[in-house]
């Protein structure tokens, strides 16, 4: 996980980040101009002019605290686009589940034939999620739900 990172040390987990998604498909950076410590990377895969099969976004905030960046939440989430269903790991407030609004660590999930969820989870980084999304969608794996434990 990223926490309690320098200005340059997050500038560094983003270039990290850019160069090893840039290689499993199309991807674009987005910068918020009034948001320094936010960052979005959309991954088309498998790019390169073919048929979009599946998708993957990355989004990352972080909260200055002094001379550290702080992370604050993120959404790590994939479409199938080929077998269908959703997957995304998820760290942010679910006023739902959690009436202090606290963050919680959480997996939103769409099996193919059934409805969204959120289900228990824990925490990951951004390449670690990747990591388990596009091995799944590179197996061709379908997107299974059943096997969670829903959050409520």
């Amino acid at each position: 996980m990223t926490t309690g990172l320098t200005g340059q040390r997050l500038r560094s987990w983003w270039l990290t980040v850019e160069q090893r998604l840039a290689v499993d498909g199309e991807l674009t950076v987005t910068e918020d101009p009034d948001d320094p410590g936010y960052r979005r990377f959309d991954l088309e895969a498998p790019g390169h002019g073919l048929v979009t099969e599946a998708t993957f976004s990355y989004q990352e905030w972080h909260d200055r605290h002094g001379a550290r960046w702080v992370m604050v939440e993120y959404v790590y989430h994939s479409v199938d686009r080929l077998l269908g269903g959703e997957l995304g790991y998820h760290w942010h407030p679910l006023r739902v589940a959690d009436r202090s609004g606290g963050s919680v660590h959480h997996l939103v999930c769409r099996s193919v034939d059934g409805p969204p969820g959120h289900f228990r989870a824990y925490g990951v980084s951004l390449l670690e999620a990747h990591e388990a999304l596009y091995r799944r969608y590179a197996a061709g794996e379908l997107i299974d739900c059943s096997n969670l434990h829903r959050l409520w």
